[in-house]
């Protein structure tokens, strides 16, 4: 027991010293009492530092007097010219007395502090209080910056956290803004202020670019020209190059694009600076002022001169027969300084297997990355040899030496179309019909010839009475040879009912010299002829005459007699209406008679050649007339001796047979 307490004794003890001071010393034998200070206690002790990992750190001593220290978002952050962090802070044991902390920036550089004393008292021990740190801008690129702010407790009257509470170190992280400042803060006045998008500035040859802003800091007296790039840094680029501003625009902000200047060579990746500064001005605080340096990285782009071909596919293929075509696209690898212009050559000596446009093609030092295009189209040799690969060479020519005589190849694979030596007909047959339209066959070589060819054509049609062609012989050469000639065909009308009939076309083909025309092709053709049957009549017209109609037509050669058919009840004639058969075909008209005056009659009619008959003709009608002048009344009176036998007649001309019951 005595040990365990000989800690807080001894405290005790000089405690004690310090309270009468050093040149009051008690006689021996007296005992002194602090009577502010803490009963010893055996649970006291085991002070010290704790952190949960969360940004929340206690820090106490053996009398478990201390504070609780809390950061927001469990990290202390700050960024240049932008967001703050905060620190909450509160005691852990209530004080008897006021208790001071003081926090110390241990660098004012990087971090500034709202306060840098908090005091805490017995009523608000436990009430966190808030410390607000910022970030200096220091102008400078600089990259983010780690420091520290220190917590300690400083004083109090309550000596419980007047003894040993553990000082807390925390670290904070200042986030630079890429903001570059010309003269550097804390300095006033005339100066320029660049600020760099995303905090820094990368840029990529051949490749993305970036940007950066520009401003005064102060109103200047006259106009105020900046130079971008004053250093005249061979790695990058600018646009614009310079800007101006007025006395009037100095505070708004300029926008410049840096760009990769692309090299033409793998170099790495480089971490460089350009300067930017005044280049022209009348104000002598401005052309005074020192120049801002900026600091970029260059990615390389990896990139080296040539002439990059791209196939659409996976290859380059093409077709004789035209079913394929294919194309290529052409870049540069690299930016070049003036003109190129890329031309295109083969190892085609003949010019037999494939085409290709445009066969040259020019690229500036703006569109140099843009792709265009080449088209392939394979080329029908009418030969059968077989699949071909061209060789295609870009080469290019250029005022640029980087670019100039680059050399870059593909390969195009021809298909073969297996074309052999024959003859072309636009159609395997042919349909017309008597008194029908013409129609067309077409014919070509399939290959060039090496005489002259002559397709001549010819048929079955031994009289001559189906059809007609012309012409009926054709010239080929090694010129024409793919020129269709087109031969017209007629049909014939023989006025015959036969049926319809089919013609062979014989299409022979030769040559003046032994080759692949001068041997038999299988080239014969039908043509089918529609019979059009026996034409129909054409009724003229119809006259009228007392109880009877004429009815005249047009003959039609081959037939041999007529059928008219009638109505008279207003309906259209058929073939099953009455009618009258016409032998013969000399007769233009017939007396049809005996008919009613006060009905229309209808004709029809058709040509008759053995069982067969025509369509019926075309309608024509007409009313007859009465007679005229003419009575039935009265009784016949005949005082011929001969007359063996009469009729009397009634008033409707209809006769009574054997009205006098003898037989008359």
């Amino acid at each position: 027991m005595f040990f365990s307490r000989l800690p807080a004794l001894l405290l005790l003890f000089g405690l004690g010293l310090a309270l009468i001071g050093c040149d009051v010393i008690p006689e021996e034998g007296t005992i002194v009492y602090d009577v502010d200070f803490p009963k010893a206690d055996a649970n006291y002790g085991g002070g010290g530092t704790s952190s949960d990992g969360a940004g929340n750190t206690t820090a106490t001593n053996d009398f478990r007097a201390g504070y609780r220290l809390s950061e927001s978002g469990g990290n202390s952050s700050v960024t240049e010219s932008g967001a703050g962090d905060t620190l909450t802070i509160q005691l852990v044991l209530e004080p008897y007395a006021n208790v001071t902390l003081a926090l110390v920036s241990v660098d004012t550089g990087e971090v500034t502090l709202n306060t840098n004393t908090l005091t805490f008292t017995p009523s608000n021990w436990n009430i966190a209080q808030t410390v607000t740190l910022s970030a200096v801008e220091d102008g400078i690129a600089d990259g983010d910056q780690t420091s520290t702010v220190t917590v300690l407790v400083t004083g109090s009257g309550d000596k419980r956290y007047a003894s040993d509470v553990p000082a807390t170190d925390v670290s904070v992280t200042t986030v630079d803004s890429g903001t570059i400042i010309s003269p550097l803060p804390p300095a006033t006045g005339p100066g320029i202020t660049i600020t760099q998008s995303g905090a820094n500035t990368t840029v990529t040859e051949s490749g993305a670019a970036d940007t950066i802003t520009v401003v005064l800091n102060e109103a200047p007296t006259d106009n105020v020209t900046v130079a971008i790039n004053k250093s005249n840094n061979g790695e990058i680029s600018t646009s614009p190059a310079t800007v101006t501003f007025t006395p009037s625009n100095w505070n708004v902000a300029q926008t410049v694009t840096l760009s990769a200047v692309e090299d033409a060579s793998v170099d790495g990746d480089k971490n460089t600076t350009f300067t930017v500064g005044v280049s022209a001005s009348n104000d002598s605080n401005y052309t005074a002022m020192a120049d801002a340096s900026v600091p970029v990285r260059v990615i390389d782009s990896g990139r080296v001169p040539g002439i990059v071909i791209t196939p659409s596919g996976s290859g380059n293929e093409v077709s004789e027969n035209g079913t394929t075509t294919d194309t290529i696209t052409l870049v540069l690898n690299t930016p070049p300084s003036d003109n190129v212009t890329i031309t295109t050559t083969d190892n085609d000596t003949d010019n037999s297997e494939v085409s290709y446009l445009p066969d040259n093609l020019t690229f500036t030092p703006i569109d140099w990355n843009v792709a265009q295009t080449v088209t392939l189209t394979a080329l029908e040799d009418y030969v059968q040899d077989n699949h071909q690969t061209t060789l295609l060479t870009m080469t290019s020519s250029s005022g640029d030496a980087t670019n100039h005589n680059l050399s870059s190849t593909t390969e195009v694979l021809t298909v073969d179309s297996q074309t052999a030596g024959g003859i072309t007909i636009s159609q395997s047959s042919l349909t017309l019909s008597e008194s029908g339209s013409t129609d067309t066959l077409t014919f070509k070589l399939n290959t060039p010839p090496l005489g002259n060819v002559t397709i001549s054509l010819t048929d079955n049609d031994s009289d001559n009475s189906e059809i007609s062609y012309s012409p009926d012989n054709m010239s080929f050469d090694s010129s024409n040879w793919n020129n269709l000639q087109t031969v017209t065909f007629s049909p014939l009308e023989d006025s015959t009912v036969d049926g319809n009939q089919v013609i062979n076309l014989v299409v022979a083909v030769s040559s003046d010299v032994v080759e692949t025309y001068s041997s038999a092709m299988d080239t014969s053709r039908t043509v089918t002829v529609n019979d059009s049957g026996l034409a129909a009549p054409t009724l003229d017209n119809a006259t009228a005459g007392a109880q009877q109609n004429t009815v005249y037509w047009q003959t039609v050669s081959v037939a041999t007699s007529y059928t008219l058919y009638w109505t008279n009840d207003g309906s259209t004639p058929t073939t099953g209406s009455d009618n009258i058969t016409i032998s013969g075909n000399s007769s233009t008209s017939y007396v049809h008679g005996g008919l009613d005056s006060t009905k229309t009659y209808n004709y029809k009619m058709v040509a008759n050649i053995g069982s067969s008959a025509s369509t019926l003709s075309n309608q024509v009608s007409r009313s007859p007339s009465a007679f005229a002048g003419c009575s039935t009344t009265g009784t016949l009176t005949d005082n011929d001796s001969d007359l063996l036998v009469y009729y009397n007649f009634n008033t409707d001309l209809e006769d009574q047979k054997d009205s006098h019951g003898d037989g008359r």
